[in-house]
Formats: structure tokens, C-alpha cells, sequence
């Protein structure tokens, strides 16, 4: 019988993400692969630190994400480093555990802070 608490030590996600500005192309590819005990629910995956820490500010502005897995928006995300990095999530479907091996970031507008 397959041990899948023995896969699921090993479950790694994988973030991807647009460009933002022409100074972000310096760093293309924008991955990053992040380890997880179990497969995350949807709300822990974008509601921690992790998207805080990888989805990169414009100052003066907000970004505005949606994150896609296997071809479907599963959230939509609004990030801003006006004086500290902060984002605002909206899951777009049902909380679950992710068991997709890929989550990519689309870039969808930015808006002026006032």
C-alpha cells in the first residue's frame, strides 16, 4: 500500500509570476518553490507570509494579482508596500486542500496610492 503521509513530507509548491515593471525582467524567471508538510488549504497558501514576502511592490502603488492553478483564477489578491507590504485576498472558489504542484501570479493592474 502507497504511504501517502510519506509523499506529502515532500509536497512542494511552485510560484510564478509576471512582470511588473522593466526593472523586475532583471530577475526572470520569477520562481520560487516552497515546501510544505501537507497539502495547504487555499487560504493558508495566500493569506500567510508567503505571497506577502513573494509577490514584489511599485511604490506609490497597488498591484493587483490573480492567481491561477491548472487554468482556473482561484483568488484574487491586491499588494501594496505603501509603508509596509500588506495584501488583501479574495478566494475565488472553495477553501481546499491544493494538491497542483504550481500556482502562477497574473498580473491584473495597478492603481495609484493617494
Amino acid at each position: 500500500m502507497l504511504n501517502v503521509s510519506k509523499l506529502s513530507d515532500k509536497m512542494k509548491i511552485a510560484f510564478e509570476r509576471d512582470s511588473i515593471c522593466p526593472g523586475d525582467d532583471m530577475f526572470v524567471p520569477h520562481l520560487k518553490t516552497f515546501s510544505f508538510a501537507k497539502p495547504p488549504f487555499l487560504s493558508e497558501l495566500f493569506d500567510g507570509g508567503l505571497v506577502v514576502n513573494y509577490l514584489p511592490c511599485v511604490s506609490g502603488t497597488k498591484t493587483i494579482w490573480v492567481a491561477m492553478i491548472e487554468g482556473t483564477c482561484v483568488a484574487r489578491i491586491e499588494h501594496c508596500c505603501y509603508t509596509v507590504r500588506r495584501t488583501k485576498v479574495e478566494l475565488l472558489v472553495e477553501d481546499k486542500p491544493m494538491w497542483a504542484t504550481q500556482v502562477f501570479f497574473q498580473a491584473d493592474g495597478q492603481e495609484q496610492l493617494k
